[in-house]
């Protein structure tokens, strides 16, 4: 369970500070006029999967306690990633710009 919890945090903390931070504003806009890398690089939950994946090859596998095959077990670990950081993004922003009223935008909507 505290390598789950220490897995989320390490993918939650890359994909916000890669995709949310403006200390990474440059490099998003080096790499944005590539198609591909676009979605990801200004996604928090695109770019959570895969840093998911590598995090689970590299490092830290919560899903191997639970799946033999190790690629298995990275592909769940990225939608581990990719869901928690989604779920922990949403509350963030949330908590800054509040809960939009029925039928008002989110203030970030439309901004890639």
């Amino acid at each position: 369970m505290l390598s789950l919890a220490i897995f989320i945090l390490v993918v939650y903390g890359l994909s916000n500070g890669a995709t949310v931070l403006k200390a990474r504003a440059v490099t998003r806009g080096l790499l944005g006029w590539i198609p591909v890398v676009r979605g990801i690089a200004y996604c928090p939950a695109c770019f959570a999967f895969w840093a998911g994946f590598a995090v689970s090859v590299f490092a830290l596998s919560p899903s191997s306690e639970v799946v033999e095959n190790r690629w298995v077990a990275a592909l769940f670990d990225g939608f581990i990633g990719s869901g928690s950081t989604w779920l922990l993004h949403t509350i963030q922003e949330r908590l800054t710009h509040g809960v939009p009223e029925p039928g008002e935008q989110c203030p970030d909507a439309g901004k890639v």
